[in-house]
């Protein structure tokens, strides 16, 4: 039986990928893969998500040109490579072992859908949990016991698998050697926490445009009833897809028809003006050292909801401590660099009333195992030193 699913699964394989005419398979204008790592408490969203997405893309026109594929790993099955067309879903691959939660798993899945179904541009959407930049040796705290006193829908707070009492994590660094750079030209995160400088700049030159939230998303995630339209679209233009998703994201939360779920922050970030941005928050830091030590955590804007805080708007870090001239040349490069951000003016129990749409963790002197942790970052390294 095993082997007769390999011949079927090859059959389809080559059904895909040729034309009439028995050749070369013609290239498609884009292809995407969604990466769903819910191998873990979400799985139920996946299984869902997927449905929806499924549904989305019968009521669309035909789209012989695009491509649009889901890799599906939950607890009940392994992980999957699924096709999406007019005719619902079909498996194209089983990753018989993997595990999502891994760089390696990743890479595979890129791979394999760029010699599979290769296209002059691709986009990338990676759901799961998320924590932004921080390694699991970070020390992270309870969240704050305000935030369960209120009946808020969950959220993809936590980035993990476990298999086998081992829990799986994959971190900036690896994901940044996991895209390959130049392929995707724009990137969604579909999880928590990942609008922070620390991820955008350590992946700078593997998308044209970054979309993601600096604060939680809730767990139904993007509204992929409105963006499969996006996601399987033929235009070349980057900025406006990423545009276009990021503002229906944002609409259909602040709108929502149930008010415990009118929650949202989202930002589109334009990667070729992050070295700017770099350059400007270095000048800064560099002349300010003494002031980033006395800075009264007060004063800035928190983003998430843990005890001992650990994510903060940038701008809300850098301005009181510059000059009027240095935040001029600041927020020159930031509005070059976050070309769209909207917020609710709260977060569940967090009221917003600074956002830029990044966030930033500050290395405050009493942080120190946090603060070596931080020292690992591609922007620590290029803005503290």
């Amino acid at each position: 039986m095993r082997r007769l699913t390999y011949i079927l699964l090859a059959l389809s394989f080559f059904l895909i990928s040729c034309n009439k005419d028995d050749g070369p398979a013609p290239i498609a204008k884009r292809t995407t893969l969604i990466y769903m790592a819910a191998d873990n408490d979400l799985s139920s969203y996946a299984e869902s998500n997927t449905e929806v997405i499924i549904n989305a893309y019968k009521k669309l026109p035909s789209r012989p040109d695009t491509h649009l594929l889901i890799y599906k790993d939950t607890p009940n099955a392994e992980p999957q490579l699924l096709y999406i067309d007019q005719n619902g879903s079909r498996i194209i691959k089983e990753y018989t072992g993997h595990i999502s939660s891994s760089s390696s798993s990743l890479s595979t899945a890129i791979r394999d859908i760029v010699t599979l179904f290769p296209a002059n541009t691709y986009s990338l959407v990676l759901w799961s949990h998320g924590t932004g930049w921080i390694p699991q040796e970070f020390p992270l705290v309870a969240k704050s016991a305000k935030s369960r006193l209120y009946q808020y829908p969950p959220t993809k707070t936590f980035g993990h698998q476990v298999v086998r009492n081992t829990t799986y994590e994959i971190e900036i660094d690896e994901l940044k050697t996991a895209i390959p750079s130049g392929t995707f030209d724009f990137i969604l995160f579909d999880a928590c926490y990942m609008g922070a400088v620390e991820v955008v700049y350590a992946l700078k030159d593997k998308a044209d445009y970054i979309i993601s939230s600096p604060c939680e998303v809730i767990a139904d995630g993007f509204p992929y009833h409105n963006i499969t339209l996006e996601l399987t679209s033929e235009s070349q233009d980057a900025q406006n897809l990423s545009l276009s998703i990021a503002k229906k994201y944002f609409n259909y939360y602040n709108q929502h028809s149930i008010p415990s779920y009118r929650y949202a922050t989202v930002s589109v970030v334009r990667t070729s003006k992050l070295d700017a941005l770099c350059a400007s928050v270095k000048k800064i830091i560099h002349a300010h050292r003494n002031d980033i030590d006395i800075l009264d955590v007060n004063i800035t804007q928190t983003l998430d909801a843990y005890n001992h805080h650990f994510i903060y708007d940038l701008d809300s870090f850098i301005s009181p401590i510059t000059y009027s001239n240095e935040y001029s040349e600041f927020s020159n490069a930031l509005g070059e660099t976050v070309i769209y951000s909207a917020h609710t003016p709260y977060m569940f129990d967090i009221p917003l009333n600074i956002f830029c749409g990044l966030s930033t963790y500050i290395p405050f002197p009493t942080s120190v195992q946090r603060n070596q942790c931080y020292k690992s970052t591609d922007w620590y390294r290029a803005t503290y030193p």
